[in-house]
């Protein structure tokens, strides 16, 4: 057995034998990495079955209606078909720009989960509508659409197809030469041979990503901003209180030294 990615292909009656007799045929077949899967799909049914049963039993106790906060479900579903929606359109991502993609439906997530969290904790009204996934989702649907319209029909060009070729031409030898400075020529010429449509794909991939990263930190950086304030507190560093004397404010850790 070698260590590495490939292990995790193996399946789970190769790694227990012991067990393989014991259990379904089609479960010692499953592999690894597929076995994560459904973990992980089984404990959040788990989860949020039981969170369920809670709200519903606590909006029981308190007479009110047990649907409506059943709504709050929605963005998420929302967020699911909009990602599920733009894989379908544009499905070499999965192939050719996997990680900054998953990076972006995590910054995606993260603010959406914040502003939830920010939500229940001000006794705000739910974040229905996020407005930066909606930017982000949007605009990644749309440009996987275009690309997709060249790949099906490369003999129509416009005068937008014509610039954006012409930039992504530029660009990619930009960003080869960038490469080939730094000795990088490998990663230079899959970017030279890289197809303008894949590569204009990957370059919205991470500029989206870009952008989330900057929505995202903002909505950290004010939310971590308004609570300081309102508790007169620090973020990293220790506040220390400041004491009332006779020439004004003075900090206690100097007032002690002078003293």
């Amino acid at each position: 057995m070698q260590p590495g990615p490939a292990s995790w292909d193996r399946t789970i009656g190769t790694v227990f034998p012991s067990v393989a007799s014991y259990v379904p045929s089609f479960v010692a077949d499953t592999r690894l990495n597929d076995s994560t899967i459904y973990a992980g799909l089984l404990f959040v049914g788990i989860n949020v079955a039981t969170s369920a049963l809670n709200v519903i039993k606590s909006r029981k106790s308190k007479k009110l209606s047990t649907t409506t906060p059943f709504f709050g479900l929605i963005p998420f579903f929302v967020f699911v078909a909009a990602t599920f929606s733009w894989l379908y359109v544009s499905p070499t991502i999965l192939k050719k720009h996997i990680v900054p993609f998953v990076l972006l439906i995590g910054c995606i997530f993260g603010h959406q989960v914040g502003k939830m969290i920010l939500a229940h904790v001000t006794h705000r009204p739910f974040p229905m509508f996020n407005k930066s996934a909606f930017f982000i989702f949007t605009a990644g649907i749309i440009s996987s659409f275009w690309f997709r319209d060249w790949t099906r029909n490369p003999t129509v060009e416009t005068p937008l197809r014509l610039a954006a070729e012409h930039f992504a031409t530029d660009f990619k030898a930009q960003v080869a030469q960038t490469f080939s400075t730094i000795g990088a020529t490998h990663v230079a010429g899959r970017v030279l041979s890289a197809r303008t449509t894949k590569f204009l794909e990957g370059l919205v991939v991470y500029v989206l990503l870009i952008i989330s990263v900057v929505f995202y930190l903002r909505f950290v950086t004010k939310v971590i901003g308004a609570f300081c304030k309102v508790f007169d507190i620090n973020c990293l560093t220790i506040k220390h209180k400041v004491q009332e004397g006779p020439v004004g404010k003075v900090d206690k850790v100097k007032l002690k030294k002078e003293m």
